[in-house]
């Protein structure tokens, strides 16, 4: 009752004495914020939409109507900020003001309206020509597409983390559908070709490389001491990877990208740097890791010694690690895939169905050290300790078992069927349910996956590239010049224009030359004409009539 009396209060203190803006804000009414903001100057638009003062105390009312979960408030405002309207004189369009008072818009969205994101932001950063080019000697047509994607892109000088990025945010926060919107997939689509492609294949071919000196000299000449040297060169060149993959992790440490949701940091319970975010980066590290240290292991002569069973510890731990080494650097061979839309998201329900799978099997290892433990205590056959009954019974779940009936007592052949019925027949039937919910989850969205997953690879190869090199790929966009709408007509900068299919008017994303066009007085200091915005479902005809009658007189404030 206290907190309505003064909830009460407060809104009763802003509504009186305030612009309408505040009013509209605090009562949540768009009709009225629409009002309001039709009555401003056309130069002095944009800053009613991006801040009010509260008593000294500079507000978004974009935050203010995220806060409030007045999402048709928010749709508004940012609909009208990325409107372009345009004069005899100039463009006006709220981009740069929009980005510049809410550099962190992406996530807030990201979060919390994420239709707005999709509907609204970023259906306003694009422009389509409704005029089609004159086809080509193919007979394919084309047309105009023009992408304000520089504050998606991100001046490295302004954000330097890479994870705080559009790009990095729509990885970490977004979802798969999300890059199914045309400017996501331009976006992902601009780095991936400059920097991104070039960066993951140099890196990939070092790999290709440690593997096939793996494949010589460690497996299939791994006795044959005249492949020591080759041994040696393998693992040095591990070495020196291993130690390049630790700087990476310590100059993301050292500039505080460090990863919180990660599978290391769940598994760590700390936060790890970012580059170890990536499942694929970690198995690197780990399979250099085992080939450096089984490199340097003299195991010359010694398959006799390990065929008559006179082998000794050191040897049998060095093929360990070559055999997990080699399993984990063929599965590092897998992102390799990415280079492919659909053989990427093959590799992306591989390692959903990883994730389940680990889960399930966590949960049957419980059960498998319950029954073990009971299985022990009644002294069963092949149960005469703890671990030979674990083994036993893990051999048992994979068919190489099958349990005498003779030789075990009630109790036990009690908790044999036990065993049976919640390992062999639930675990594992939940086990396969669970991956067929994943199969079809994935081949909902399989292009957004895919996507998805090499926007991944794309930040944490930025993420490795020098400062220097940032600051050079973001000055060759060229942001700053006006991209044209047409020949002549130079519009706002911040974009690039691209020539694409006119086949992309049949998407549900195109609006042809969404440009609102003004003919009479150019004065920066009166309010635009209201027409268009009061009566959206009125036709071009209409719409132009309407335009030329004159002016409505100025609101009163």
């Amino acid at each position: 009752m206290l907190w309505m009396r003064a909830s009460s209060c407060v809104a009763r203190a802003l509504n009186v004495g305030t612009n309408p803006v505040i009013v509209s804000l605090v009562q949540g009414d768009v009709d009225k914020m629409r009002d309001s903001i039709n009555c401003s100057e056309r130069s002095l638009r944009f800053e009613w939409l991006t801040n009010v003062d509260i008593n000294g105390e500079a507000i978004s009312p974009i935050y203010w109507s995220l806060k409030d979960g007045n999402t048709a408030m928010v749709k508004y405002i940012v609909a009208d900020l990325l409107t372009i309207r345009a004069d005899r004189e100039m463009y006006y369009f709220g981009r740069e003001v929009l980005f510049e008072k809410h550099p962190d818009i992406v996530l807030k969205l990201c979060q919390e309206c994420p239709d707005v994101l999709l509907e609204t932001l970023f259906q306003g950063l694009m422009w389509h020509s409704k005029e089609v080019m004159e086809c080509n000697l193919h007979r394919s047509c084309n047309l105009r597409v023009n992408y304000y994607i520089e504050d998606l892109y991100c001046d490295p000088d302004k954000e330097d983390d890479i994870w705080k990025q559009t790009l990095g945010v729509l990885v970490t926060e977004g979802r798969p559908s999300m890059f199914e919107h045309p400017v996501a997939r331009k976006l992902l689509e601009v780095k991936w070709k400059r920097f991104g492609r070039s960066s993951f294949l140099i890196m990939q071919s070092i790999y290709i490389l440690i593997l096939a000196l793996f494949m010589i000299g460690h497996v299939e000449h791994r006795h044959e001491c005249s492949f020591q040297p080759l041994r040696y060169f393998t693992g040095s060149l591990s070495i020196i990877f291993t130690g390049l993959q630790a700087f990476i992790c310590f100059r993301h440490f050292k500039n505080g990208w460090m990863a919180t949701n990660s599978n290391c940091a769940i598994l760590f319970n700390m936060p790890v740097p970012s580059w170890l975010s990536d499942t694929t980066n970690v198995m690197r590290l780990v399979s250099l890791f085992l080939i450096s240290i089984s490199s340097f292991v003299d195991c010359c002569d010694s398959e006799q010694q390990w065929l008559s069973g006179g082998h000794n510890g050191r040897y049998a731990i060095c093929m360990g690690m070559n055999s997990f080494g080699g399993i984990i650097l063929w599965g590092v061979m897998l992102q390799g895939l990415v280079l492919s839309t659909r053989l990427a998201s093959l590799t992306y329900t591989l390692g959903l169905l990883g994730r389940e799978i680990i889960r399930n099997l966590t949960v049957v290892l419980v059960f498998v050290f319950a029954f073990g433990t009971a299985l022990t205590a009644l002294k069963q056959e092949h149960c005469k300790n703890f671990a030979s009954a674990v083994l036993y019974l893990v051999r048992f779940v994979l068919g190489f078992e099958r349990q005498s009936m003779s030789s075990a007592d009630p109790l036990g052949l009690f908790f044999f069927f036990v065993f049976t019925i919640i390992v062999v027949l639930g675990m594992l039937n939940i086990l396969i349910a669970q991956l067929w919910g994943a199969v079809a989850e994935v081949a909902s969205a399989n292009r957004g996956f895919a996507l998805q997953h090499q926007a991944a690879i794309t930040i944490h190869m930025e993420s490795i590239l020098p400062m220097s090199w940032r600051r050079k790929l973001f000055e060759e966009m060229q942001f700053n010049i006006a991209v044209p709408f047409d020949t002549g007509d130079s519009g706002p900068s911040g974009g690039i224009q691209v020539i694409e299919p006119a086949s992309v008017r049949i998407s549900p994303y195109y609006t042809p030359d969404r440009v609102l066009r003004f003919t009479g007085d150019t004065s920066p200091k009166d309010p635009w004409p209201s027409v268009m915005c009061e009566d959206p479902s009125l036709t071009e005809t209409s719409k132009a009539a309407k335009l030329g009658i004159e002016r409505q007189a100025s609101c009163q404030a």
